[in-house]
C-alpha cells in the first residue's frame, strides 16, 4: 500500500508502542543497585508458552520497549558485562496495556556463574487495573466452578455477577470480545439473563480474560455494560496435550430444600486439547472440543406452602390433567458439545496470520428460569453457535503497525415446552403449567470488520482506523400465545372461575437487516515520564431497514399516530478521556481516571417486535365463568378485547452510557496487589412502556387512593378489569409506545486485594459496595404488559417508578484461596466463596390481582395499612413495610434474603505421563446452599370470603383484603443441591 508508506515518511523516527486490542507493550528500566541507569544492556524477552523470543539493546536512557506482544506470560533477561544476569520472570502482558518492568542488575567480578532471578511485582500493570478485572490462567484453571460457560467468569469481580450484569445494568448490555473481535450471540428478549453462557467459544479455550469496566480504547465498542475480553490459547514450541475429566453422581449430593433421592443429578464432563508447533517459531496451533452432560436438581417446582394436593386432585378428577409433574423437585439437564481452532503463523518478519474458530451445539432440557414463575417440566432448548475470525498484523516501518480484522457470528435458539397454557392459582400460590417465554425461535448471523493503523509520534501514540458490520435477525416470538389463567383457590379452579388472557393468532416471524459503520482516533501522550493521557473519538452511525413495518391505517386514522413513524437511523458520539499516572522507584503506585461513553447496539427485539404486533394479534381477556380448562375458554367466555400494537417513540436511540471512574492501586510485592476504585455510571434511552390507549383518565379509585382504568370485577382471590372498560379506542386493546425515556445511575466503590504468581499461595479478595436507581421496569423476565407503570399519571406528582432498581445489589464480596500444602508436595486446596445482598422486591399482590384495571396482573404495590387483619406480624418482622407505613409501597422497598456460595477443589498429583503431571480432582460444589428463590411479593390476598363493592356516588371501589401470613417467604427456589464430583486432569 504505497499511501501507508508515504504516510511513514512523514513520521518522525520512533518506536512504536502498541495499543492494540490483541497486543500489548513491555517496557522498562534497567538500573545498577545504586539506582542509576545501565547504557546498552542487551535485553531478551521471552514467551512462556512458545518459547519466541526478542532482542533490543537498552539506549543511554536505559530504557526498552517491546511493543505488539501477543497475550500470555514473559521473562525478561538482562545482561552487560561487569553485572550479574538477571531474570524477571512472571510478567504477565495483557492486550491493550502497558507493562512497566524497572529491572535491577547488580555489579559482579568475573567470572559470573549465578543468575539472578526475581519474580515481577506488578504495580498495577500486571494485576488488574482498578478499572477492570484481569483473570489469570490460574484463576480460569485452578478455582472450581460449576458452571463452565464464559460469562461465569464474572464471578470472579465484586462488580459483576455470574450472568455478566454489571453496575446495575443487565448481562444483555454486556458484552464479548473474542481476540479482539465483537461476537454478540443469539439471545430470548426475556431469558437474555439465563443463557448468555450459549456462546460458540468453550470455557477451556480461554488463555486469559478481562473484564472491561470502563475501558478507554475507542474500539470498545457496541456495550453500554461491560466487556469481557477473552484470549484464546495459542500452541506452543513443544507438542502437549491436555485432557480432563469428572463425573458427579446422584448419592454424593443433598439439599436442605428437597430430598436428592427423589431426583437424578448426575453429571459427566471431559475435554481434550491439543498444541504445539506446525512449523517451529513460525506457526503454532491449538485445538481442542469440550463435551458436557450436567444434570441439575432444584426445588422450583414445589410449592413453598399451601397444601396443593386439592388442585392436583381437581385437575385429575375434573379435567384430566396430572400436575403431578408441579409438585416436585425438578431436573434441568443440559448437554453440550463445543471446540476451537486457533492457528498462528508468522508468514514474514512483519506479518503474523491469526486464525480463530469455534462451534457450539447447545440443549436443555426442564429449563430452571430465572423469572418469577415455577418451573415447566418438558421444557427444552436447542441452539448451536458458530464464530470465526481472522486477523492479519502487518509491520509497515519502525512506527507504523496495521491490523485487519474480519470475524463472522451465525447462531440460532429455539425454545419449546407442551402447549399448556400458564395458570396461577393466587391462594396457595401455586403455580403451573407452561412459562410465557415459550416457545420462541431467534436467529442472528452477522459480519464484522476493522481496519487500524497505529502510529508512534515521539510522546504521541496514535491509532485511527474504521470499523463496519451487517447483521441479520430473524425471531419468531409471541409471549401471550399459549394463554394465561387465573384462579382465586381449589374451588374457584374446580368451577373454571376466574380470569383468562390470551394474544392469539397465527405464527409471523420478523427478519430483518441492521448496519453500521464507525471511525475512530485516539491518541496516547506521553506528558512526562510515568504519566499519559489517553484521548479518543469514536463515531459510528448505525441503521435500520426501512419498509420491514407494516402500518397500522386504523391507529393511525384513530390517533394521528404511525407504528412506522421512527428513526432509523442513529448517530453515536462516543468521546474517552483518561490518564494513568505511575510512581514509586518500582513504579509500584498508579492513579487513573476514566470518562467515556458507550453506546450500545439497537435492540433486535425491539423491532422484531414492532414488525410482529403490528395489530395482527388479538387479544382476549375473560373474567367469571370462563367453562375450559386447560383448553382455551369460548369466545363468549373470553371475547376479543381488541387488537395489540406496539409503536417505537420518534425519538428513539439505543441504549448510551457515560462512566466516569477514578482509582489507585499498589503493588505489595511478590506479586500482590492492592487496589481502590470508585465509579458513577449514568445510562439513558433506555426504553420504557407507556399504553396509549389506557383510559385518559381514571374512571374511580380504590379505598387507598389508587387510580382505577378500569370496572373491577372480582372471582374469588381474582380480581381483573371487565374486558374493554380500561380502553379508549374498544377495537384495540394495549398500544405499546416504547419511549427512551428511561434511565439507570449508578455509583461503586471497590476494593481489591489479591496476589496472581503462581507460588505456595495465591489469594483474590474483592468487595464492592453500591446504590443502582432507575426508573426502568424491565427487569429479566417480565412480560411486556408488565412493564407499564401501575401509576402512569404519577403519583403524588412523583414517578413512582423513579427509585430502587431491580438490579440494585448493595454489596457484593468475592473470597478466593489457592494454596500447595507444605509437606505434600502435589497437593492443592482451591476454594471461592462470593456474597451478594438479596434481590429487591416490591410489596404487592400474587399473580391474579389486578390492583388498577390496567390490565397487567403483576404490576401492582400495595398500600401498607395496619388496619388490615393480619398484618401486625408482618409489620413487626419487616422494616421496609413500617418504613412505608400509610402509603403506597416505594419500589423495590424490601429485600430477600442475603446470598452465599462456596465452592472447594482438591487436587492431587498422582504421577507423571511424559513429563505432564496427572491430577485427581475433587470438588464440592454449592456447599453453602443459600435460599436463592422468587420471593412472594404478596404483601396482601383478596379475601374470597368478603366482597368487592363500589359507592356510586363516590366512584369509590373497596377491594376486600387480607395480609399474606407467607410474606416474604421463597415462593419458588432456584437453587441446586449440594454436590461432589471428582475427575482427573492432564497438563490442563
Amino acid at each position: 500500500m504505497p499511501w501507508l508508506a508515504l504516510v511513514a515518511g512523514l513520521l518522525p523516527p520512533t518506536t512504536l508502542n502498541a495499543q492494540s486490542l490483541t497486543a500489548g507493550t513491555l517496557t522498562g528500566t534497567v538500573s545498577n543497585g545504586n539506582g542509576h541507569v545501565v547504557e546498552g544492556a542487551g535485553t531478551t524477552v521471552r514467551d512462556v508458552e512458545t518459547g519466541q523470543e526478542r532482542f533490543t539493546s537498552v539506549g543511554t536512557t536505559g530504557h526498552f520497549v517491546f511493543p505488539l506482544l501477543p497475550p500470555g506470560e514473559y521473562e525478561i533477561r538482562v545482561e552487560q558485562l561487569g553485572y550479574r544476569p538477571t531474570v524477571v520472570r512472571s510478567v504477565v502482558v495483557r492486550p491493550g496495556q502497558t507493562v512497566e518492568v524497572p529491572v535491577r542488575i547488580e555489579t559482579a567480578e568475573p567470572p559470573i556463574v549465578n543468575i539472578d532471578t526475581v519474580f515481577f511485582g506488578g504495580g498495577g500493570s500486571t494485576g488488574s487495573l482498578p478499572e477492570s478485572r484481569f483473570i489469570s490462567r490460574l484463576e480460569l484453571n485452578e478455582y472450581p466452578g460449576d458452571r463452565a460457560e464464559l460469562a461465569d467468569l464474572g464471578r470472579f469481580s465484586s462488580a459483576t455477577s455470574p450472568f455478566l450484569d454489571t453496575e446495575g445494568l443487565p448481562g444483555s448490555m454486556s458484552g464479548l470480545v473474542i481476540d479482539g473481535i465483537t461476537y454478540r450471540n443469539a439471545r430470548h428478549p426475556l431469558l437474555d439473563a439465563v443463557f448468555p453462557g450459549v456462546t460458540a467459544l468453550p470455557r477451556s479455550s480461554a488463555a486469559q480474560a478481562d473484564i472491561m469496566l470502563n475501558g478507554l480504547d475507542v474500539e470498545w465498542s457496541g456495550f453500554s455494560g461491560s466487556i469481557l475480553s477473552t484470549h484464546t490459547r495459542r500452541g506452543g514450541r513443544q507438542l502437549e496435550a491436555g485432557f480432563f475429566a469428572d463425573w458427579s453422581g446422584d448419592q454424593v449430593a443433598d439439599s436442605k430444600y428437597f430430598s436428592p433421592g427423589d431426583v437424578s443429578h448426575s453429571s459427566i464432563r471431559t475435554g481434550f486439547i491439543l498444541s504445539g508447533p506446525i512449523i517451529r517459531d513460525t506457526a503454532h496451533f491449538a485445538i481442542g472440543v469440550e463435551a458436557r452432560s450436567t444434570e441439575a436438581p432444584f426445588a422450583g417446582a414445589a410449592p413453598r406452602f399451601g397444601d396443593v394436593s386439592g388442585t392436583i386432585s381437581t385437575a385429575q378428577s375434573r379435567f384430566g390433567v396430572d400436575l403431578g409433574a408441579f409438585n416436585r423437585p425438578a431436573v434441568e439437564k443440559r448437554d453440550i458439545v463445543s471446540g476451537f481452532g486457533r492457528l498462528d503463523w508468522r508468514i514474514t518478519e512483519n506479518n503474523v496470520l491469526n486464525l480463530e474458530t469455534s462451534f457450539s451445539s447447545y440443549s436443555a432440557d426442564n429449563l430452571n428460569l430465572a423469572a418469577d414463575r415455577g418451573a415447566t417440566p418438558g421444557s427444552n432448548l436447542d441452539g448451536t453457535e458458530v464464530q470465526s475470525s481472522i486477523t492479519l498484523g502487518s509491520r509497515i516501518s519502525p512506527k507504523v503497525y496495521q491490523e485487519i480484522r474480519v470475524g463472522i457470528e451465525a447462531g440460532d435458539l429455539t425454545f419449546n415446552a407442551p402447549a399448556q397454557p400458564f395458570t396461577t392459582i393466587a391462594g396457595n400460590g401455586f403455580l403451573l403449567g407452561t412459562d410465557p417465554a415459550f416457545p420462541g425461535a431467534f436467529q442472528r448471523t452477522g459480519v464484522r470488520l476493522s481496519e487500524v493503523l497505529h502510529f508512534g509520534l515521539g510522546i504521541h501514540r496514535v491509532k485511527l482506523g474504521f470499523a463496519g458490520r451487517i447483521t441479520s435477525h430473524e425471531q419468531n416470538f409471541n409471549p401471550a400465545g399459549n394463554g394465561e389463567f387465573f384462579f382465586g383457590d381449589d374451588s374457584f379452579f374446580g368451577q373454571v372461575r376466574g380470569a383468562f388472557v390470551q394474544s392469539s393468532g397465527p405464527a409471523r416471524s420478523a427478519s430483518f437487516t441492521a448496519t453500521e459503520f464507525g471511525v475512530f482516533l485516539q491518541d496516547i501522550w506521553t506528558v512526562a515520564p510515568g504519566i499519559d493521557l489517553h484521548l479518543g473519538l469514536r463515531v459510528d452511525a448505525e441503521e435500520l431497514p426501512e419498509g420491514e413495518v407494516t402500518l397500522n391505517q386504523e391507529w393511525q386514522s384513530r390517533t394521528g399516530l404511525s407504528n412506522t413513524d421512527f428513526s432509523h437511523y442513529a448517530a453515536k458520539v462516543s468521546p474517552r478521556i483518561g490518564f494513568d499516572w505511575r510512581i514509586g522507584p518500582r513504579m509500584q503506585w498508579l492513579f487513573t481516571g476514566r470518562l467515556g461513553r458507550y453506546f450500545d447496539e439497537f435492540d433486535p427485539a425491539l423491532l422484531s417486535e414492532l414488525i410482529i404486533n403490528d395489530g395482527a394479534f388479538e387479544v382476549r381477556r375473560g373474567v367469571g365463568n370462563l367453562g375450559s380448562w386447560p383448553g382455551p375458554p369460548s369466545t363468549a367466555a373470553a371475547p376479543s378485547a381488541g387488537r395489540s400494537l406496539t409503536l417505537l417513540g420518534p425519538d428513539y436511540d439505543p441504549p448510551a452510557t457515560t462512566r466516569a471512574t477514578v482509582g489507585i492501586s499498589r503493588s505489595l510485592g511478590r506479586g500482590a496487589s492492592l487496589s481502590v476504585s470508585g465509579t458513577y455510571r449514568h445510562t439513558d434511552f433506555l426504553p420504557r412502556r407507556h399504553d396509549l390507549n389506557r383510559r385518559p383518565a381514571p374512571s374511580g379509585a380504590d379505598q387507598y387512593g389508587r387510580p382505577l382504568y378500569g370496572d373491577l370485577v372480582a372471582e374469588g382471590s381474582v380480581v381483573a378489569a371487565r374486558a374493554n372498560s380500561n380502553r379508549r379506542f374498544t377495537d384495540f386493546d394495549v398500544v405499546y409506545a416504547l419511549d427512551p425515556d428511561g434511565f439507570s445511575d449508578y455509583w461503586g466503590v471497590t476494593a481489591r486485594l489479591e496476589k496472581r504468581l503462581s507460588g505456595a499461595v495465591s489469594f483474590l479478595a474483592t468487595y464492592t459496595h453500591s446504590e443502582t436507581t432507575d426508573n426502568w421496569l424491565a427487569r429479566t423476565g417480565l412480560t411486556p404488559i408488565d412493564q407499564l407503570s401501575p401509576f402512569p399519571d404519577s403519583l403524588n406528582g412523583a414517578d413512582w417508578a423513579d427509585g430502587t432498581s431491580d438490579y440494585d445489589i448493595p454489596d457484593r464480596a468475592v473470597l478466593g484461596l489457592e494454596v500447595s500444602l507444605p509437606g505434600l508436595e502435589g497437593v492443592r486446596i482451591a476454594g471461592l466463596y462470593r456474597f451478594r445482598s438479596g434481590a429487591p422486591f416490591t410489596p404487592g399482590f400474587r399473580g391474579g390481582v389486578d390492583a388498577n384495571g390496567d390490565g397487567s396482573f403483576r404490576n401492582d404495590p400495595a398500600f401498607v395499612d395496619p388496619a388490615v387483619p393480619g398484618i401486625a406480624p408482618l409489620l413487626a418482622d419487616w422494616g421496609c413495610l413500617r418504613g412505608n407505613l400509610g402509603r403506597f409501597a416505594d419500589r423495590n422497598a424490601c429485600r430477600a434474603p442475603d446470598v452465599h456460595a462456596l465452592d472447594l477443589r482438591l487436587s492431587i498429583d498422582l504421577l507423571r505421563l511424559g513429563g505432564a503431571p496427572a491430577s485427581l480432582v475433587i470438588e464440592g460444589l454449592n456447599l453453602i446452599e443459600s435460599n436463592v428463590a422468587f420471593i412472594d411479593n404478596a404483601l396482601y390476598l383478596v379475601d374470597s370470603g368478603g366482597s368487592l363493592a363500589t359507592d356510586p356516588s363516590t366512584g369509590v371501589t373497596t377491594v376486600p383484603l387480607v395480609a399474606n401470613p407467607n410474606f416474604g417467604k421463597a415462593l419458588v427456589r432456584r437453587a441446586s443441591g449440594k454436590r461432589v464430583r471428582a475427575g482427573v486432569r492432564i497438563n490442563w
